[in-house]
Parts: structure tokens; sequence; C-alpha cells
């Protein structure tokens, strides 16, 4: 009996340590490419313009399933609840997104922007907008 409840113990402890393990790799494992890196729907914590914090509104961008870019995306905007459709691609060794919005709803991301960080649930970048200066956003998924 005594070594019974040993093996029962020391099966269940193999058991847990196994699918801990497997829950781990699960995690941590890497994407298999930028573009499904960036996949998925990101909500904008916060933008900064004229080097002052714009906290975000609830707005997103999605970046949707692609293979082979230009990639479609849309963008939502909070504060007037529409949504609109871009064009996006890494360019300059995914260093840079190029994101080309001419769709009138949804928010306006139409520039290259650098990417400053990029991990599995946070993204910040920034733009330039000409005279409007830079503008950067972090976002998290």
């Amino acid at each position: 009996m005594k070594n019974s409840m040993r093996f029962l113990m020391l099966s269940m402890s193999l058991l847990w340590i196994v699918t801990s393990c497997d829950q781990l790799s699960e995690e941590n494992e890497e994407p298999a490419n930028v573009y499904e890196k960036i996949k998925g729907t990101w909500t904008i914590n916060k933008m900064n313009m004229f080097g002052v914090d714009i906290p975000g509104d609830g707005s997103t961008l999605t970046f949707e399933q692609c293979d082979e870019p230009p990639c479609i995306g849309r963008d939502y905007e909070a504060t007037d609840e529409t949504t609109g459709e871009f064009t996006y691609e890494f360019i300059e060794n995914e260093s840079k997104i190029l994101i080309v919005d001419e769709d009138e709803n949804g928010g306006n991301y139409n520039a290259t922007w650098a990417i400053l960080d990029f991990e599995s649930k946070s993204l910040r970048m920034t733009g330039e907008f000409g005279i409007f200066g830079n503008m950067q956003v972090e976002m998290n998924k």
C-alpha cells in the first residue's frame, strides 16, 4: 500500500511537470515570421504628438492574416465608431511598416512607421507626418 501511494504521488508529479513544460513551450513559441507576429487586433494604449502623451480611447488596428504583402488591415476609431481599411507591409529588413491608409473611415495611419519595440503582445512605432511632425504609437494585443 505504501509503495502504491509513492508510485501514485511520483506519477502525479511527473504528469504535472510534463504538462507545465508543454504549456511553457507553447507560450514561448515565436511566430514563424513578422506577419504572423503582428497578426491580430492591437489596442492603442498611448499616442504621442508634439511631445504630448495622449491616452488610448479604445481605438484599434487589426492586421489580417497575410502570406504575401501587401496585406490588409482594419483600423477602428473609437471617437466616431468608424472602421476603415488599409494595406501594410514590412520594409527595410522588417525595421519599418509601410501603412497605406486612404480610407476616410477609421483612423489615419498613412505613413512609414519605424519600429521602436516589437514583442508578441506589444508594439511601439513612430511615423513621420510632414509638417505635423512625428507621432509615436504604443499598442498591446
